[in-house]
């Protein structure tokens, strides 16, 4: 049987301590922890198990968590350290015996006095916690709050092919993290941070979304690996461009030149003669939709699944041809309205809001952008899955009439060991590229916010302060966390992306 503890002791170096059913975990771990280093000038490391809810907003839901927290204790400088921290799913009761032994904790504190906290000095039962910091649980991922961490992508199927989302959290998946140092266990993004968002993420980013790190990856196929032809009035997005597996990269941008040359540069005139285009349009894709609805019934296949090329292309063999001709007329027509822009593997391409624009088929990017679900379809040359209209008007009332232009790169910084550019600044958020050479390492100092490594070509390896190095395989997306100094070494010439948030 635990020893029942002495409240009175001072020469008690260590403490396990337990609290339930709270909502802020890191809230109320550095207001007791405080209120500890006052109370008990001997305490030098404890061990804090804190159960809390988790607001699953995008599945509805409130998830029950745990979080534990390895703190040392500094009392000359009054500050405390999180060494090590867990999370995991909430499956039933802890320490069920052990918390019979664990006595009330009186803290002088508004808030810590409104919320149950136990305490135990017995050292038996704080060495076995510990311990189970570096048990290896299927469900469990153990790290240091300066510790890199890889994030496990998750695989969005689209009618155009497919996204992978790193940093995505959203009804249709979530993307899920693990320690760079052991891949074999992951949780879902969103509990990681919620033990400690502003250790992680840096205090004033703390409330906020990651910024969104995605591939678009479409089909090779013309119009079927098309996307849709949007804008956005909040969110801002960059492309950069890593694969091209069609004859010839390109993205549809902003308008075409010279239809607004013919029209004399009214934009009214232009808008109105484009959305004549696309209603027409509209009136055979509906058609044809209808019709390969039918068969998707007949199939027992969903009617807002995402279906291959190879299938459509079946049905669409028995489309009346009539109709198959009309489509094709009716949007070539609607398509020369728009501004097209030829890409190459490595382009970048910003898209600020209310630009419409459209990647075209076989053009693989990385995509970093605000993390807000917001847009406006103006056309798609396929059936829109997610909602059941198209947003024309509203869209082509506030989009700007602007003709395509490249991205130009500053350079930040060239010397002998990296070129550094800036890919975007956006209000949220600002990206830059390195392109680092071979047998180089370059240094990075802290900073009060994390960063978003993208590895996208070479041999490389990282590590902070000056530990072991770890390989950072090319196609990694690597959170590091706030105020950490790490270092990158280059076995080839590589490439990397870095995204970062702004200061508001």
């Amino acid at each position: 049987m635990t020893k029942k503890p002495n409240l009175i002791e001072k020469n008690n170096e260590n403490a396990t301590i337990f609290i339930n059913n709270v909502e802020a975990p890191e809230f109320i771990l550095d207001i007791l922890t405080s209120q500890l280093v006052l109370k008990y000038p001997s305490l030098t490391e404890i061990l804090v198990t804190i159960c809390y809810s988790l607001n699953e907003y995008w599945n509805n839901k409130t998830q029950k968590l745990v979080a534990q927290y390895q703190v040392y204790l500094d009392h000359h400088n009054r500050s405390r350290e999180v060494k090590l921290f867990s999370v995991f799913p909430e499956t039933g009761p802890h320490y069920t015996e052990d918390t019979k032994h664990f006595v009330p904790l009186k803290l002088e504190h508004e808030v810590l006095e409104k919320i149950p906290i136990t305490l135990n000095f017995d050292f038996n039962l704080f060495q076995n916690e510990k311990m189970n910091f570096s048990k290896k649980q299927t469900n469990k991922v153990s790290i240091n709050p300066k510790e890199f961490c890889i994030f496990e992508p998750v695989y969005i199927p689209k009618p155009w092919g497919q996204e992978i989302w790193f940093t995505g959290v959203e009804k249709r998946g979530v993307s899920k993290i693990s320690s760079l140092l052991n891949t074999n266990v992951s949780i879902p993004l969103p509990w990681l941070i919620s033990a400690l968002p502003k250790r992680l993420l840096g205090e004033k980013f703390s409330d906020k979304n990651l910024t969104l790190v995605k591939i678009l990856d479409p089909l090779p196929v013309p119009v079927f690996g098309d996307l849709y032809y949007e804008l956005h009035t909040e969110k801002n997005e960059v492309y950069v461009v890593t694969e091209i597996s069609s004859s010839e990269g390109k993205i549809k941008f902003g308008s075409n030149l010279d239809k607004l040359k013919k029209l004399n540069h009214d934009s009214n005139l232009y808008k109105s003669e484009l959305l004549k285009a696309i209603k027409q349009y509209e009136e055979i894709r509906k058609k044809i939709d209808i019709i390969l609805d039918d068969f998707r019934k007949d199939s027992n296949i969903p009617l807002n699944e995402p279906l291959t090329a190879d299938k459509l292309r079946e049905w669409l063999l028995k489309v009346p041809n009539d109709l198959i001709e009309e489509e094709k007329q009716k949007r070539e027509i609607m398509d020369s309205y728009a501004g097209y822009l030829k890409l190459n593997i490595g382009d970048v391409i910003r898209v600020p809001t209310f630009i419409p624009h459209a990647l075209q088929h076989g053009v693989k990017v990385i995509e970093f952008q605000t993390a807000t679900y917001e847009r406006f379809i103006l056309s798609f040359a396929q059936k829109v899955l997610t909602q059941n209209h198209w947003d024309t008007e509203k869209a082509l009332e506030i989009m700007t009439i602007t003709p395509p232009a490249k991205t130009e790169l500053e350079v930040i910084t060239n010397n002998d060991a990296y070129c550094e550019e800036c890919v975007c600044s956006f209000k949220e958020f600002h990206s830059s590229r390195l392109k680092i050479k071979a047998d180089k390492i370059i240094e990075f100092s802290s900073i009060d916010n994390y960063r978003i490594l993208f590895h996208v070509a070479g041999k490389l390896s990282i590590n902070s302060n000056k530990t072991i190095d770890i390989k950072v395989e090319q196609g990694s997306c690597i959170f590091i966390p706030a105020k950490t100094d790490f270092e990158l070494k280059s076995q080839t010439n590589s490439t990397i992306l870095f995204c970062i948030p702004h200061f508001f």
